[in-house]
């Protein structure tokens, strides 16, 4: 067989002509006359036999268009291949002859041609990418096919100018998900959409350039609602499309088929498709819900040198080079064997077992989902972990910082352990102070552990349980009751949502107040912590301290001057026994607040000789030395 471009048209058209009537049932012709008006003004390309004979099998028709650039354009005008000679790939190499000789002249390649003809799959598959659609007077859509053979200038330079951007394709359930609403039910689907969002985020734009491949239009096409067609058409409009050379993707594709099993139908195919076009069009990252791709990131990475990642991990990986100092390692609460951190998307897989302790039926893809939900909206969510120094994670907490009253916490987990209650409480006691630091009056947390008595360890750093949540009000502020009264109740008229929880503590206040009752008006304070309430009647005693005990007990601040820090069991505890002769008790009774003062040390001139922190006294006991060591060790 011999494609070749004909110069002679007067001598072949006749035949070229009858060969079109004899299959124009199937392929559709010209009206009587616009044959010749269209060949006269157009080139002919042949298929015909290598005898010589005038035996031809089919032909392509194209005219040069010029629209006022300064390349042409080349317009398919009629595809014809005898029926006998069909599916032997003829048509195929009859438009790559068209494109050898149109390549380094022309602009690109157009051709129209109706939905419900069969040739509709053919031209995909031989490079053309659907670009719109209008309605032919037979009422039947007429699809506009392009092959890009040269970008324009503006388009080279705009795609220069992003060069140094991260570059990361979107597959087409992302761009779905990324034009789409957020599903009202709150189930897989609706966790994947808010994963697959977060990469609208404002900063991940300033550093990553999101594309698409030529592929993901002719996704589009496939849908047989014409609305939606052009609903998705335009949203994928907006994004920057790789480029590459399509025979360099075809033969990339029969490389990563061996990666797949067999091919069922035409999404699968076009998988592979658009993976060919993000590694032949260099980008870096490819980004995908996908969980059969998603499986074999580590054998394409090694492969081909691209990352396939889903929107969390591509975000927490990008998250973790631009904001590298958050993922360091910190002292938690001074104690040097313990460390807490923000979470990177490579640890996790190991934040499962630690979930399991409250949730044992949930499978691991279903945390892993929401965690990685979290992780991806990092301008919304935080996802903090605590460990100890060559072990795996005792606790993980994430923080939500959507409303600007509340920080709330949706999720806090800790792993069955001798510190596991002393680990909690300090996660939430940190909680409040970030809370406060923030300047938001409330704490919410949402989903904790049911078991462990890790309610009680709620109700001990001052929550309280409101339709199935824990709310904790922090007023940081030392007043009198007149002035703590306003305050709260501002919040209730600011805060409706919260205000049975702040009309419940305004009611108690004035209670205690009226009875005049300390105990209550100490556990209010605590339950307020850290407000301080003056007019309370409630004594204060300053008890000196040595740095060296200071540091293991309540003082984050010496603990991180010295190198091996405080004890984590002494450090991170809500409560302690401080021991005393009761011939110097001083006459300390409870309830009282004892102010601690370090005394002066060489070692820590900055913090000595300062009240250092400031403790709720619950009980007084007298006993013998031995007994109470026995009882309270």
């Amino acid at each position: 067989m011999i494609i070749e471009y004909i110069d002679e048209k007067s001598r072949f058209l006749p035949i070229v002509k009858d060969l079109g009537r004899k299959n124009s049932q199937t392929l559709g012709f010209f009206p009587e006359g616009a044959f010749e008006e269209h060949a006269a003004k157009g080139c002919v390309i042949v298929a015909r036999a290598r005898s010589g004979k005038d035996e031809f099998y089919g032909y392509l028709l194209y005219r040069v268009v010029h629209r006022g650039g300064v390349w042409p354009v080349g317009v398919i005008v009629h595809l014809c291949v005898d029926e006998p000679y069909r599916k032997m790939g003829i048509a195929r190499a009859l438009v790559k002859k068209l494109r050898s000789i149109t390549i380094n002249n022309f602009l690109r390649l157009e051709v129209n041609c109706r939905r419900d003809y069969d040739a509709t799959d053919f031209w995909p598959k031989s490079g053309f990418i659907y670009k719109g659609e209008t309605i032919g007077r037979s009422g039947h859509p007429i699809l506009r096919w392009e092959m890009e053979l040269r970008q324009l200038p503006l388009m080279a330079l705009m795609e220069q100018s992003s060069a140094q951007k991260t570059r990361a394709v979107i597959d087409m359930n992302i761009l779905y998900r990324l034009q789409d609403p957020l599903p009202e039910v709150f189930d897989r689907d609706r966790i994947l959409s808010e994963e697959a969002k977060a990469l609208q985020e404002d900063w991940i734009a300033e550093d990553v350039v999101l594309l698409i491949t030529p592929e993901a239009f002719n996704e589009i096409q496939r849908n047989d609602n014409p609305t939606e067609r052009m609903r998705r058409r335009k949203f994928a409009n907006q994004f920057g499309t790789v480029t590459a050379n399509f025979d360099d993707v075809l033969s990339l594709e029969q490389r990563l088929s061996i990666f797949f099993s067999i091919q069922s139908n035409e999404s699968d195919r076009s998988d592979i498709r658009q993976l060919a076009y993000s590694i032949k069009g260099d980008a870096l990252y490819f980004i995908t819900q996908d969980r059969g791709i998603l499986k074999k990131t580590e054998e394409f990475h090694r492969e081909f040198g691209i990352r396939i990642l889903s929107p969390g991990r591509f975000i927490g990986r990008l998250d973790e080079i631009i904001r590298e100092v958050e993922y360091l390692p910190r002292r938690l609460g001074g104690a040097c064997a313990l460390t807490i951190r923000r979470a990177p998307s490579s640890l996790i897989s190991l934040l499962f077992p630690i979930y399991q302790c409250g949730n044992p039926e949930e499978r691991k893809s279903q945390f892993e989902s929401k965690i990685r939900n979290f992780i991806a909206q990092s301008n919304r969510y935080r996802v903090e972990l605590c460990q100890k120094i060559g072990s795996n994670p005792l606790a993980f907490i994430v923080y939500d910082r959507s409303d600007v009253s509340e920080l709330g916490i949706p999720m806090v987990r800790v792993s069955r352990s001798t510190l596991s209650g002393t680990v909690l409480r300090h996660l939430l006691r940190r909680a409040v102070q970030l809370s406060v630091k923030e300047n938001r009056p409330f704490v919410r947390v949402t989903d904790i552990q049911a078991q462990g008595g890790f309610e009680r360890s709620l109700e001990e750093c001052g929550f309280t349980k409101f339709k199935d949540k824990w709310f904790k009000i922090s007023l940081p502020v030392a007043d009198n009751l007149e002035g703590i009264l306003t305050r709260l109740s501002s919040l209730g008229e600011r805060f409706s949502a919260t205000m049975p929880i702040v009309d419940n503590l305004i009611a108690e206040l004035l209670n205690a107040a009226e009875e005049q009752d300390s105990l209550r008006l100490a556990d209010l304070e605590r339950r307020l912590w850290p407000v301080r309430i003056l007019d309370a009647n409630i004594p204060n005693f300053i008890v000196s301290i040595m740095p060296v005990w200071a540091q293991h007990l309540f003082d984050e601040g010496i603990a991180r001057q010295t190198l091996l820090g405080g004890r984590d069991d002494l450090l991170l505890r809500n409560e302690n026994v401080y021991y005393r002769s009761a011939r110097s008790g001083g006459g300390i009774l409870s309830p009282a607040r004892v102010l601690w003062y370090v005394t002066q040390d060489k070692d820590t001139p900055m913090t000595s000789m300062q009240v250092r922190a400031c403790s709720l006294l619950d009980e007084v006991i007298i006993g013998r030395a031995k007994d109470l060591y026995s009882r309270f060790e």
